[in-house]
């Protein structure tokens, strides 16, 4: 029924008045909210358990790939480096330092040489050269390690 009926009177005196300072007053209070610390550290830690996962899965499909190229070398990777991570602890708690970290260094480059290694064979494919050239790397420091060890 109210559709029907305009409101033809003129406003109070003063209603212009209020009505911009009830604006103002709105505007006032919609100030942005400021993040609490603990909502920012809530926030930092589900990014980095988030970066965390994704570098999970990275790497673990990074192994798949030289399985998928090479059933050799993988094979090869899975037998050589947990007996070569074994050796480079040892080397670690050694108490003659000078030693240990000259034999960490040659074994750093040796694994630098094995990454790069690594990255042609999954470029490549399947190549005989390059699996070999794995095995020996492996298997140099292998003998190093243990060569560092018996030194020890």
């Amino acid at each position: 029924m109210n559709e029907n009926k305009f409101d033809i009177y003129e406003p109070l005196d003063g209603h212009e008045v209020r009505f911009l300072q009830k604006l103002s007053e709105q505007k006032v209070a919609k100030k942005p909210k400021k993040r609490s610390l603990v909502r920012k550290i809530i926030y930092g830690n589900i990014a980095a358990a988030m970066l965390i996962m994704v570098a999970l899965v990275w790497c673990h499909n990074s192994g798949n790939e030289l399985e998928k190229v090479s059933q050799v070398a993988y094979e090869s990777e899975q037998y050589y480096l947990p007996k070569i991570q074994e050796n480079i602890e040892i080397i670690k708690n050694s108490s003659n330092r000078t030693l240990a970290q000259n034999a960490l260094n040659e074994l750093k480059k040796m694994q630098v040489d094995y990454e790069q290694l690594r990255k042609e064979i999954i470029q490549q494919g399947q190549n005989q050269h390059l699996i070999t050239a794995i095995q020996m790397n492996f298997n140099s420091q292998l003998a190093f390690s243990n060569h560092v060890i018996g030194m020890m």
